[in-house]
């Protein structure tokens, strides 16, 4: 070895001292393409290196557990013991500059490999070797050095590159924790004014997601989930919980006697620890860290720490305020919205429209709207949504969904199946343009309708049948619903039907109509509509003889289905006309 000394001793301790100090430190060893033998020093090869074996084994990394690693491996006097340790990982560095720390060690590690080859070359010469063999000795140690350059980069291509091919091939797709609204492993930005119900609308949205059930007529996916509450005193929050009967999600309070974490510090890793998979809501966004919301470097800071929770499998749902003098603009740095996944406004519009209205609009006459906002990487959705102190929110009508009811009044009003022409013209009573109403045909298709092709490439269109869930909630249906196993008995005022588990059926303001043998289901605003076979036919090729109906039904008659009373279980059907009892 020549008396030139290739090494840095300070920036190899800033650079094990950083990797400590990171709160993502487990994953920057990963990435890193320095190896243990580029360290000069001993003992700094033998901390690496124990390092990067608690990485590969996925565990955290600090002072604790380095000095209990190293003690267990009879390693920790060769390094010093826990004084120099402690020296190390506990001294200030800058951690931003990790990776020209990596770089100037790399450098000298290998200005050190060639002047390991030019004093061998030297000492060669010096004992009079041929030229033969000094060539061999060239080629042999610089062949050695190309290959640890090539599986260097190899190891990098490996780590940063994936192909198209790989990834078509993965066994993975878009999916909800709410349908529509929170897509799982996302960030979902919730914002709205103060006041506006973000905290209700989350907590409910937090218990369906934790019990797999549906909210708003829309389908989740069973997932743990946290409730991250910054804000709110123990008192608020127990009376929300009482009210909307929260039983089951789990809460992370500022009163616990762990506090969760802020998002800027350290402390960031305990959120690693919460269930694997679980949607972690934070309310607020502001108040979760201690930086500043309008720094665009320091939300980067801040989106960066919550996409690393997204992309181990956390679904990150941020509650945030809007400025009061526009209920779309979020507060902030635009760096909030370019980092997220979904972003989600909740706002007040007028009944029955899409007008949206100001928080402080004197009118009794609004509802609430959610839905996307200024980003999405998804699908544009919007839910219209009514707000009672007791149930909180749930679902109220979509005006676009009024109007498209109201075109599939008028297509069941033909005698035969119409074609767009012979709609536009009928919705003029409606005062739609035809370019409206071509709009609404394509919006309402396969819902509330089926378009095909008629003669001569005309397009037709035929009602898809209604169903009514368990909460009264429309659910539309592609095909007719034929009543199989099921009894029909007469009773006073009406008529039960009755499957074949015994469970009286439930149907809200339907009507019950029979075309071609099969029993529909239709909302009740299409006055009536005749059979176009015989009930009696119907029932003999659609319901087990002998099936309790005591009377015939005329051929005309048409069944309505009253509302449900508070008994789930229970129906009572009533003659709009022609029938008997």
């Amino acid at each position: 070895m020549s008396n030139k000394v290739f090494c840095d001793l300070a920036t190899e301790q800033a650079l094990l001292g950083t990797l400590a100090l990171l709160s993502d430190g487990t994953q920057k060893i990963r990435e890193l393409f320095i190896a243990v033998e580029d360290f000069h020093n001993e003992r700094h090869r033998i901390i690496f290196k124990t390092m990067r074996e608690l990485s590969d084994s996925g565990s955290p990394i600090d002072y604790i557990i380095l000095s209990h690693t190293l003690r267990e491996k009879n390693m920790l006097p060769k390094v010093g013991g826990d004084e120099y340790l402690r020296e190390l990982i506990c001294r200030e560095f800058t951690t931003v500059n990790y990776r020209y720390y990596e770089k100037i060690i790399r450098e000298l590690a290998t200005k050190r490999k060639f002047d390991e080859l030019s004093v061998a070359f030297q000492d060669r010469l010096s004992r009079g070797d041929d030229s033969t063999e000094i060539s061999d000795f060239l080629t042999e140690y610089l062949g050695n050095l190309k290959s640890q350059g090539t599986n260097d980069n190899q190891d990098f291509l490996s780590k940063a590159l994936i192909s198209a091919s790989e990834i078509r091939a993965l066994d993975i797709k878009i999916e909800w924790a709410l349908y529509g609204l929170i897509p799982l492993q996302s960030i979902t930005l919730l914002a709205a004014p103060a006041g506006m119900g973000k905290t209700t609308l989350a907590l409910q949205v937090a218990e369906a997601i934790a019990t797999g059930a549906e909210f708003l007529g829309l389908k989740t996916t069973q997932r743990p989930v946290v409730y991250i509450d910054f804000e709110n005193s123990l008192p608020v929050i127990a009376e929300r919980l009482r009210r909307l009967v929260i039983k089951v999600i789990n809460l992370w309070l500022s009163s616990n006697k762990i506090p969760p974490s802020r998002l800027d510090t350290k402390d960031v890793e305990y959120y690693k620890k919460l269930p694997a998979g679980a949607v972690l809501i934070f309310d607020t966004l502001r108040a979760s860290h201690g930086l500043d919301e309008n720094s665009s470097r320091d939300m980067q800071i801040i989106m960066q720490k919550l996409k690393e929770l997204r992309d181990v499998g956390f679904t990150i749902v941020l509650l945030h305020h809007t400025l009061k003098a526009n209920d779309k603009q979020y507060k902030g740095s635009t760096a909030i919205l370019d980092l997220c996944d979904q972003s989600l406004v909740l706002s007040k519009v007028r009944k029955g429209t899409d007008v949206e209205l100001n928080d402080d609009t004197d009118t009794a006459d609004f509802c609430y709207r959610v839905g996307t906002s200024q980003k999405t990487r998804y699908q544009p959705i919007k839910v219209h949504l009514e707000f009672s102190p007791e149930k909180g929110f749930y679902r109220a009508a979509d005006p676009v969904d009024t109007i498209l009811e109201q075109i599939r009044d008028l297509i069941l009003g033909f005698d035969k199946t119409p074609n767009q022409s012979a709609i536009v013209e009928a919705a003029k009573k409606l005062e739609l343009s035809r370019k409206q109403v071509l709009t609404l045909l394509k919006k309402g298709n396969n819902r509330f309708w089926t378009a095909d092709k008629g003669v001569k490439n005309t397009i037709t269109y035929s009602v898809v049948p209604m169903n009514w869930n368990n909460r009264g909630e429309n659910v539309h249906l592609n095909t007719p619903q034929t009543r199989t196993e099921t009894e029909l008995s007469s009773c006073s005022g009406g008529i039960e039907t009755t499957n074949s588990t015994n469970h009286l059926q439930k149907r809200k303001n339907t009507h019950l109509r029979c075309v071609s043998g099969v029993v529909q289901l239709f909302p009740s605003l299409y006055s009536t509509e005749n059979c176009t076979t015989a009930p009696e036919a119907i029932l003999q090729s659609n319901f087990p003889k002998n099936t309790g109906i005591t009377e015939q039904l005329n051929k005309d008659a048409t069944l309505s289905v009253n509302p449900p009373s508070d008994d789930p279980d229970f129906i009572d059907l009533d003659y709009l006309s022609g029938g008997s009892n």
